[in-house]
């Protein structure tokens, strides 16, 4: 019989062990890595659900809990089975149940597929839950490296970026693999003026202190990289990969505006898949893609950069909104609408 076990934080032992079980499956993400959520400072408050049969781990989930009305299941549980996940996911609804919150989101780290339909019904008839086909829903873009040579997967590309990359190789640009905490820091500058500029919240400090932990993990884990486009030793774009099982991802990134308009993105994206093709990792991921957004989204024309790489298309199960008390659901997104109401009130007021 599987046994469940809560934590609010773990002992050295107890992270070490679900670290060896996080890298041993081969499709993970690093926002069930223990720990991950702390890193820079301002940790979440999250808590760990543990599954044990007979002594062996089966699998756990690292699940957000947000203003004690909301939990969030973010690409997990991490397990080796559908009915292992099955079994987890209904001891977090019974957990925030009986603690009183209002909703559970659970956006599963898997491929929409015949595993992912099997986990949905068997979750469905014991709990009933919604799907909003939002713009929250997301996939990804994959490109394979590991049977194509550099060249052929270039011709691949769309011929728009084939020709940007050209044009900015021929400038004056070196790339490289950023090496010191002053060179994060210049990474972390550009990552917040692009922040700034779309007008999404964050402040230069919590983004220093949050890409400066990254680094000192990266340091310890070697588990990918930052990068950064330079011209004259300023750094116009950069780009945060990090590997995943077989899959390098495009965690986060920037580019600094310029009249020039140069196609730094391009540049550094193109980079990074040289480098991640020379480590030998098989897939390169694009990083999020999100199909619902409106044509007046920034994060539309962010969608129509990446497509032009022409990876293949990877699309997560959509999101469950499961009600742990009645219209729970719908009363959380009652409170974000009128919050996004009043804080875009504030912005635009003189």
């Amino acid at each position: 019989m599987i046994k469940f076990e809560w934590f609010e934080t773990l002992t050295e032992s107890q992270a070490e062990t679900l670290k060896q079980f996080y890298y041993s499956l081969p499709l993970i993400h690093v926002e069930q890595y223990p720990g991950w959520n702390n890193l820079g400072g301002d940790g979440e408050s999250v808590k760990y659900c543990v599954a044990a049969e007979d002594g062996k781990l089966k699998g756990y989930v690292i699940v957000r809990e947000y203003k004690k009305i909301e939990a969030k299941i973010i690409l997990g549980p991490l397990c080796k089975n559908a009915d292992d996940t099955i079994g987890i996911v209904l001891e977090v609804i019974r957990y925030y149940k009986k603690k009183n919150y209002l909703s559970l989101l659970v956006l599963l780290g898997m491929s929409v597929g015949t595993d992912a339909t099997y986990i949905q019904y068997s979750l469905f008839k014991k709990h009933r839950f919604s799907w909003h086909f939002d713009k929250l829903n997301k996939g990804t873009l994959l490109l394979k490296l590991s049977d194509r040579g550099e060249e052929e997967i270039v011709r691949s590309f769309s011929e728009g970026h084939r020709r940007a990359i050209k044009k900015g190789l021929v400038n004056n640009f070196t790339c490289r693999v950023l090496q010191c905490p002053c060179e994060i820091d210049q990474f972390a500058n550009g990552y917040f003026e692009m922040l700034d500029r779309r007008t999404l919240s964050s402040s230069l400090e919590r983004c220093k202190r949050k890409m400066s932990s990254i680094y000192d993990w990266l340091q310890k884990e070697k588990k990918g990289f930052f990068l950064g486009l330079f011209e004259n030793e300023k750094m116009l774009g950069g780009l945060l990969v990090l590997f995943r099982g077989e899959m390098a991802e495009c965690y986060c990134g920037f580019s600094l505006r310029d009249d020039r308009k140069l196609r730094i993105n391009h540049v550094t994206v193109y980079e990074a898949m040289k480098l991640v093709k020379q480590l030998g990792i098989p897939y390169f991921d694009l990083g999020g893609y999100f199909i619902l957004v409106d044509e007046d989204d920034q994060v539309y024309h962010i969608n129509q950069f990446k497509k032009g790489f022409h990876g293949e298309y990877f699309f997560y199960p959509p999101i469950m909104y499961f009600d742990l008390k009645p219209f729970g659901t719908s009363i959380i997104r009652f409170l974000k609408y009128a919050k996004g109401k009043i804080t875009y009130r504030k912005r635009i007021s003189p």
